[in-house]
């Protein structure tokens, strides 16, 4: 839901100069079964190894049934084209959030009005 929501938005995302990238814990064989499925037209990253998860502290792992399960929060950082981290969503509603963060950027950035 959330992707498709990025989607819809993704011409007006770009049109503020803002490019959208997922990322996910998932292996690169299943974000493009997602990808085509969804029909997503942004790049989605595939951090199977955790690396980015892990430098962006988003990565958790919790037990399950009695194994432990190990995947990423669903947050959302806004990067500079300096490579800073410049807004961090954590409260990430799939439905809404797409809509949340393009109305952010048109607060910040100064000539998105």
């Amino acid at each position: 839901m959330e992707s498709r929501r990025f989607q819809t938005l993704l011409p007006e995302f770009e049109h503020l100069g803002v490019q959208v990238i997922g990322v996910s814990v998932d292996t690169t064989e299943q974000q493009q079964y997602f990808r085509d499925f969804c029909v997503l037209k942004f790049p989605l990253i595939s951090d199977a190894a955790y690396k980015l998860s892990r430098q962006y502290g988003v990565l958790e792992t919790l037990e399950v049934e009695g194994e432990n399960v190990t995947f990423a929060r669903r947050e959302t950082f806004l990067i500079s084209p300096h490579g800073q981290v410049q807004y961090h969503w954590t409260d990430v509603d799939p439905d809404t959030h797409a809509a949340t963060v393009l109305a952010e950027l048109r607060q910040q950035l100064p000539y998105a009005q």
